[in-house]
């Protein structure tokens, strides 16, 4: 399939976005959208005074993006998903897990029971399970 282009706007607003990094934490902030920002962008021009507290006065964040800042983003994209999760649903999932869980520990309790009893018996289950064993006189 071919390459999409983009529009001569959307390409110099890509650049544009480059240059201003901390817009993109305005956004992942929930702050702004995209859509807010390109109109006011195109409506004000790059020269506004508007984008100057947008630039980067740390040479390092330019180039580099620090765990705090992905740490935060996640967090924040979790909050937004779990406003919008249903808890009741969630609350049934949970109890279905945690009947789950109980019954598969009942049977592992069951299963050791069994085994630590059986200890006694397992020469004669074995003979009992392998009618053809043959024993050397």
């Amino acid at each position: 399939m071919g390459e999409k282009k983009l529009h001569p706007n959307v390409q110099k607003f890509k650049e544009f976005i480059r240059e201003h990094p901390l817009m993109i934490k305005e956004v992942r902030k929930g702050n702004y959208t995209w859509q807010e920002l390109y109109e006011e962008w195109y409506l004000l021009g790059e020269d506004d005074p508007k984008w100057k507290a947008y630039t980067s006065t740390n040479p390092l964040e330019k180039h580099s993006r620090g765990n705090g800042d992905e740490t935060s983003a996640f967090f924040q994209q979790l909050v937004k998903t779990l406003k919008n999760t249903d808890m009741e649903k969630l609350q049934g999932y949970i109890q279905n897990l945690n009947e789950t869980i109980q019954t598969i520990q009942g049977i592992l309790s069951e299963l050791q029971r069994a085994q630590k009893e059986g200890k006694g018996n397992s020469t004669i289950e074995r003979q009992k399970q392998n009618p053809f064993s043959f024993r050397r006189d």
